[in-house]
């Protein structure tokens, strides 16, 4: 059997240096472990939106509105006439939140303006318990032409423009990339519109920031001039 010397020798502090590299080896292994234990945790949570409560999602304050939030979408527009493509245009479009106003019967509206190089466009945009209402004015009539209802949830359906004889419905949650961002979206999918003017209509809306890829297409309508419009978000700025 074999002693090792405790009085200072050589071999006392060969054991010493041993016991040291031992200890350090032990150290290194246990941070190994504890950084891949991390790692996989990480990696569980980040899963459990998609797996465990993916079509329970509810999303709340989808549309913000408040004075000064902007919001910039890259617009490309396919014209037709009687099935023929006529043209292609590529545009930008900001969408402003510029003020607000007390629409007739005393209803608080935020104004929404629409600028392309196409002109300007407005809507008056009302909350009311959990609707949401874009409003226009056309011939002195104060008319309904998107309609959101919050919380937004799958498989949801409602009635999107006024007089509109489809629904449409949130058929599908998604992430999704548009431009060089990310969101996870609700899908918003239908035929909207009068019996004369059904237009196929896709939205992809995210919570907190609003609409981030729309598809318009109004070849369901009597209107011989035809338009398949999409846009999609470039930038925006809350406040």
């Amino acid at each position: 059997m074999r002693y090792h010397r405790l009085d200072g020798g050589p071999d006392f502090f060969q054991y010493l240096q041993r016991f040291a590299h031992a200890e350090c080896q032990s150290k290194k292994l246990v941070m190994k472990i504890g950084v891949a234990v991390h790692i996989i945790l990480l990696f569980i949570f980040s899963c459990t939106r998609d797996n465990a409560s993916f079509n329970n999602e509810i999303a709340t304050d989808s549309f913000p509105d408040k004075v000064g939030d902007t919001w910039l979408y890259h617009v490309t527009d396919t014209a037709f006439t009687n099935q023929n493509i006529d043209s292609v245009r590529e545009y930008d479009m900001q969408v402003s939140v510029v003020d607000s106003t007390v629409l007739p019967g005393g209803v608080t509206s935020n104004i929404w303006v629409y600028k392309s190089p196409n002109g300007t466009d407005t809507n008056y945009v009302v909350f009311t318990a959990d609707t949401i209402n874009f409003e226009i004015f056309r011939d002195r009539y104060q008319l309904c032409v998107r309609r959101y209802i919050e919380p937004l949830q799958l498989h949801q359906s409602w009635e999107y423009s006024a007089g509109s004889v489809h629904e449409v419905t949130i058929d599908s949650v998604a992430d999704v990339q548009v431009d060089a961002n990310q969101f996870y979206v609700y899908h918003i999918f239908g035929y909207p519109g009068r019996p004369d003017e059904i237009i196929h209509l896709e939205e992809y809306v995210a919570s907190n920031v609003g609409v981030v890829k729309r598809y318009y297409n109004n070849s369901g309508t009597t209107n011989p001039f035809q338009h398949h419009i999409t846009w999609s978000l470039v930038s925006y700025h809350l406040h």
